[in-house]
């Protein structure tokens, strides 16, 4: 009994130990976190997008409220399955935190436009353009997109501008050659696939639809030039 009552004693003599502190306690989570977002970064760059969505995951599991891994989930989250409602949430959430930045936007308008979102995936490249108007991919994806919609004005205008940036865009130069044919912009089409015709590396592709071209529209002795360029190259047609 003496030796219980001394336990008891220095039990109640001994303070209870503090609460742990809630500030060390968010440093600790958020360093963690930090580790995670570079592992992902690192798998990212090794090609490993599911490792690196499997670490971004956890960092925005320890850190909720940090925009940088759910816009990194999206960029990777899309080539392995990540359900689209799930990134289009991430998307909005770094939009909301970020919206100064113009990849915030860029990169929800991608995954509204997988989702069939098409109205609002031009609004967000749209607001991606106005804040960075140089990003000549950003400005492709809308123009394409705009030409999906039927609005071949407007698609042709982005595609021009894509042009100017990259010359050499090849799929930008023959989808801009068939909204000069919608528009009834016969010359300028021409231009775009006798360009093609002559500085693309499918040559004989490119050949071939200049070819037909020409026979769309009653162009006979350019169209016999052209096959007879083709047939040369490479045999008949």
């Amino acid at each position: 009994m003496a030796i219980t009552a001394l336990v008891v004693t220095a039990l109640m003599a001994t303070p209870p130990p503090a609460p742990p502190d809630p500030v060390q306690r968010v440093r600790n989570s958020a360093d963690v976190a930090a580790k995670r977002m570079r592992l992902g970064d690192a798998l990212l760059r090794l090609g490993d997008l599911r490792g690196a969505c499997d670490a971004y995951k956890e960092t925005i599991d320890l850190l909720p409220t940090w925009w940088m891994p759910r816009l990194a989930i999206v960029r990777c989250g899309r080539f392995v399955g990540v359900p689209l409602k799930e990134l289009i949430a991430h998307a909005r959430f770094a939009v909301r935190a970020r919206p100064q930045i113009p990849i915030t936007h860029a990169q929800l308008g991608l995954v509204l436009e997988e989702a069939g979102a098409t109205q609002e995936a031009v609004r967000a490249f749209e607001t991606a353009l106005r804040l960075n108007a140089r990003d000549f991919q950003v400005r492709y994806r809308l123009g394409m997109l705009l030409a999906r919609l039927k609005r071949p004005k407007a698609a042709r205008r982005h595609l021009e501008m894509v042009l100017e940036q990259r010359s050499g865009h090849i799929v930008a130069r023959t989808h801009l050659a068939r909204i000069y044919e919608q528009l009834r912009m016969t010359r300028k089409a021409a231009a775009q696939y006798v360009h093609l015709a002559e500085t693309s590396r499918f040559k004989a592709l490119a050949l071939s639809r200049l070819i037909r071209f020409y026979q769309r529209h009653g162009m006979r002795a350019l169209a016999r030039a052209a096959r007879a360029r083709y047939s040369a190259a490479f045999g008949g047609i």
